[in-house]
């Protein structure tokens, strides 16, 4: 966000967001006015409210929900959370099928490590398609299980996230992963400054000066 409190404020929004392969080209950044009147970001919600109705990704609906003030702080985080945990069910989903075609899951494998008799079982259901992880109803209830309990949690002050050795220990996790990315030197498309990756992007990529004469020309 840029401006002064005698200009306009405005946001800078991806035309094509960064989940659907978006970068920081110019032409496709565009600045979207916020009202002076009462510093609302509603016209940046109404883009990802569009993007979501157009495309019904889940980042465009969290995007909206959390710019146009339907969430608060504490929500918006749990939503993030549980999208996080629906990409990893379905990673998870990805993996065990694509092990299974390559011929190289653990049941397929290590066969001193499993039950023959198990074994046999869950790969024939696998192949007939009749494994219970391939019902989509079953992933579905599982989800929406897990969604509750992790909400039931969170409501009685008893979820992993609401320890302060848990959010400490992932704050460093984080730092190291940052730290990690920032070892990588990379260059900004519009002036030529180069920096660590998530320096960069943080702090410069998008209030880039070059960035800024481009767009107000």
């Amino acid at each position: 966000m840029s401006g002064t409190a005698s200009e306009s404020l405005t946001h800078v929004h991806h035309i094509v967001p960064k989940h659907r392969g978006g970068n920081d080209d110019a032409s496709n950044l565009i600045r979207v006015q916020i009202s002076q009147c009462d510093k609302t970001t509603q016209c940046h919600a109404m883009w990802h409210f569009c993007e979501w109705q157009l495309h019904g990704l889940k980042e465009d609906y969290l995007a909206w929900k959390g710019l146009a003030g339907f969430f608060n702080k504490e929500e918006l985080i749990f939503e993030v959370m549980e999208r996080g945990r629906e990409k990893g069910r379905k990673a998870s989903l990805d993996t065990q099928k694509r092990m299974l075609e390559d011929g190289i899951h653990p049941f397929q494998l290590y066969k001193e490590k499993a039950n023959k008799s198990v074994k046999d079982l869950l790969l024939k259901k696998a192949k007939e398609g009749t494994h219970q992880f391939q019902d989509p109803e079953f992933r579905k209830r599982r989800a929406q299980a897990d969604k509750e309990k992790q909400q039931m949690l969170w409501s009685e002050g008893r979820h992993a996230f609401q320890r302060e050795e848990v959010r400490k220990k992932m704050k460093e996790n984080s730092s190291k992963s940052r730290s990690s990315q920032n070892s990588r030197v990379v260059e900004c498309p519009h002036c030529g400054k180069s920096g660590g990756y998530t320096n960069m992007k943080r702090y410069h990529f998008d209030k880039c000066k070059e960035l800024e004469s481009k767009l107000a020309g």
